[in-house]
């Protein structure tokens, strides 16, 4: 096999579809039969129907590739990019543009900005995601900003914030030590946390673990707000304050009763808890 040593910034392991391509000195990638290696940082513009695999510390990439692109580096930017799946490991990754199928990412910091069409797995220490994914997106994350669209949640992080703009057309299955939903959930809410602030609204049914931990606690350890709309279910917490709206039997097992400041319940039933652990999958 020959080899082709690219002298440009460009320059990276570059591999389509089990192809080799050429890189202009443009930094274009035209489908090619040999291998290109450097060990330079990659600025280039994507044109294939096939996959894609970047190695390299500095990865930053614009174009197409209808398969899979695949990503090895340090920081990964991706500038409207229209990729059939991505699959990246990195340090940081930047991601703008659409991807049509699955995407699977492993970074400490990951910004995301498109549609997803399949579904969204990811490792990180921050995600910041503002799109769509067609089907699930799953995070172990310690804090996660979601924005957009989405089929079905499956969490587990530190810190979780649905935001205003997020809409979950399916289920949510939510571990973490402080939860925060502004937007819309229209499935069911299987959630364990320490601190939970509902103001969005959950057309399913709720099943809340907020388990304060051990004392001595502190002043949020435990808490449940509800400060928007629910169909009704279950919670196990420390305190519960209703400032928005139950429109079905909301069953509460808590040190007291329900605070209720100007909200509405149709139904209430409540159980002292009586200093029992609520069933918490968020060990903090």
């Amino acid at each position: 096999m020959r080899r082709f040593l690219l002298t440009t910034a460009a320059a990276t392991a570059i591999m389509l579809g089990g192809c080799v391509i050429v890189v202009d000195e443009n930094g274009r990638i035209h489908d090619g039969d040999k291998l290109h290696y450097s060990t330079d940082a990659l600025n280039t513009v994507l044109d294939t129907d096939g996959d894609a695999r970047l190695v390299g510390p500095d990865i930053t990439v614009t174009g197409r590739a209808d398969g899979t692109v695949r990503v090895t580096g340090a920081d990964f930017v991706a500038r409207d990019l229209q990729a059939g799946a991505v699959n990246a490991t990195a340090a940081d990754i930047r991601y703008s543009g659409s991807v049509a199928g699955d995407v699977e990412l492993q970074a400490a910091d990951v910004r995301w900005r498109g549609p997803v069409g399949g579904a969204f797995e990811v490792s990180a220490a921050d995600l910041n995601f503002d799109g769509s994914v067609g089907d699930q997106l799953s995070a172990s994350v310690a804090d996660a900003r979601l924005s957009g669209e989405f089929g079905a949640l499956n969490l587990r992080a530190a810190d979780v914030h649905l935001t205003g703009e997020a809409w979950v057309n399916g289920d949510v299955d939510a571990a973490a030590a402080t939860f925060r939903h502004d937007g819309m959930i229209e499935g069911a809410l299987d959630l364990s946390a320490k601190t939970v602030f509902l103001d969005g609204d959950v057309d399913g049914q709720v099943s809340i673990q907020a388990d304060p931990g051990r004392a001595p606690w502190r002043q949020n350890d435990g808490r449940v707000e509800i400060n928007g709309s629910l169909a009704g279910g279950e919670i196990c917490a420390r305190h519960v304050v209703i400032t928005g709206e139950v429109t079905g039997l909301l069953q509460v097992t808590a040190d007291e009763a329900p605070h209720v400041e100007g909200g509405s319940v149709a139904d209430i039933e409540f159980t002292p808890r009586n200093g029992a652990r609520c069933d918490n999958g968020w060990e903090g």
